[in-house]
């Protein structure tokens, strides 16, 4: 999945740049700092988004006491579309709250609730290795087709190697 590994060297460069801001507090360092907000926001990795808050804050703050209140406004107005597309991008991955009205972003439980049908087809032997990567391959119900795995290992391992497999797998370790 290339959206996590993105959102991670993104939050390694904006924890440089803050460094980089601290150093030389440049007008080319809040604009790389929020484009790189920008492309982090449009990755819609939660855990990048949660790790880079007290960086951004600082980075603010800094603003703020450097150039005074008037200078963030610019930078506020250029990171809110970007924030509210990516707030479109995790309410899209909400595929639960149509059913039970609780949000749920990560989509989870309706792929959990598909790989474990699936896993009743072939519960002994499994699919074959590998296999669970295409299971979601031509799903359009429930946003599956963001799924290319179950993100629970336990499935994965009964997905691919049924029962006996996962059993086998996990003795072995």
């Amino acid at each position: 999945a290339i959206a996590p590994h993105l959102a991670m060297m993104c939050v390694v460069s904006i924890y440089l740049l803050i460094f980089a801001i601290v150093q030389n507090p440049g007008r080319k360092n809040y604009v790389k700092l929020c484009m790189i907000l920008g492309i982090l926001f449009f990755t819609g990795t939660r855990g990048a988004l949660v790790a880079v808050l007290p960086p951004v804050f600082f980075a603010f703050y800094r603003i703020v006491r450097t150039y005074g209140f008037s200078k963030i406004i610019p930078v506020l107005l250029l990171l809110l579309p970007i924030f509210f597309i990516g707030a479109g991008n995790l309410a899209m991955r909400n595929s639960q709250q149509q059913e039970t009205e609780e949000f749920n972003a990560s989509g989870r439980f309706i792929a959990w609730e598909f790989f474990g049908e699936k896993i009743k087809e072939r519960p002994y032997w499994g699919h074959g290795l590998g296999s669970v990567t295409l299971a979601t391959k031509n799903e359009e119900e429930g946003n599956l087709s963001f799924f290319v795995v179950p993100h629970n290992e336990y499935i994965r391992f009964s997905y691919d190697n049924g029962i006996a497999g996962a059993l086998i797998f996990f003795i072995s370790i």
